[in-house]
């Protein structure tokens, strides 16, 4: 069952990117490749109506946040993997505190002030702003600490809008035919949580996705990204975080086998999810889940 769409505060139109903070993007970017035949395309982004950046700094970092910056594609799923451009960026305290680790999730917007003005009227603190690069963060204690970004800008070539910009996936990628299916957080009362997030964007609760024995979970769609909702472990952190990503695969015991030959540990599978040890992929935590196992 799923719940009729309900409006938030914030108009958005998709989602932008989920945001890896990594000590080394390029690195990290040339693993993650081999792992999931993940694609590099022109990365750069382009204003509301065409009107031009005009920036000082290249399309490649982000100013504001002290980063260096790169976008890769999942099939339609953008990931920007960022690296500190100094050592006293807010990036490299992020990575000192947390090594490579998922960071932020970014929606569009139609119009980045009218975004700006209605939170602002509503309470909600804003910060790490960015005007040449069209963008500002939403204060994370606000959105029960899942670090938002709103931005008006757009990719210059988006596969969700264009059919034929994304290259073919490389043939020895690890794991085969993976797509994006969600992205969890931990909390210490998801329903709370879930619906603090409600508050901001389009939303609708699903059901159907696959769960883990005794899990209680609430998966939300804000827009057009499922984000799951998870009660967190009180012992071992003391604040709301991103937990993990989960990925869609055509044959998932196939999967947990290729993923054990590369060397990386499978800490549980059934026949249709399975999770990975984070020592293994970078300090990330995934799970797999079978396609089949998606709700159509």
């Amino acid at each position: 069952m799923t719940t009729t769409p309900t409006p938030g505060l914030v108009d958005q139109t998709y989602f932008h990117r989920l945001a890896i903070a990594a000590p080394d993007y390029q690195e990290f970017i040339n693993w993650f490749g081999h792992l999931l035949g993940t694609v590099s395309i022109d990365d750069r982004y382009i204003q509301p109506h065409g009107i031009p950046f005009g920036l000082e700094y290249t399309p490649t970092q982000a100013k504001e946040s002290g980063a260096d910056l790169n976008t890769i594609w999942l099939g339609q799923m953008p990931f920007v993997i960022f690296s500190a451009d100094g050592p006293d960026s807010p990036i490299a305290s992020f990575i000192e505190k947390f090594g490579t680790a998922l960071h932020s999730v970014a929606w569009h917007v139609p119009d980045l002030w009218k975004a700006d003005s209605t939170l602002r009227r509503h309470g909600y603190r804003l910060t790490g702003y960015d005007i040449p690069g069209r963008h500002f963060f939403i204060h994370p204690a606000d959105t029960s600490w899942m670090l938002i970004e709103l931005s008006d800008t757009h990719f210059a070539q988006d596969p969700r809008d264009y059919d034929d910009v994304l290259p073919e996936r490389p043939a020895d990628a690890i794991v085969q035919g993976a797509n994006f299916a969600w992205l969890t957080m931990a909390a210490e009362d998801p329903r709370s949580s879930a619906d603090n997030i409600a508050k901001l964007f389009e939303t609708s609760e699903e059901s159907g996705y696959p769960t883990d024995p005794n899990q209680e979970v609430i998966d939300l769609k804000v827009y057009d990204i499922i984000t799951r909702f998870t009660k967190r472990d009180t012992s071992s952190s003391d604040r709301d975080y991103l937990h993990s990503m989960c990925f869609s695969v055509p044959d998932l015991a196939d999967t947990c086998d290729r993923l054990r030959a590369a060397g990386i540990r499978v800490t549980s599978q059934t026949e249709i999810s399975a999770w990975t040890d984070a020592a293994d992929t970078h300090g990330l935590l995934m799970q797999w889940v079978s396609e089949d196992s998606l709700p159509s």
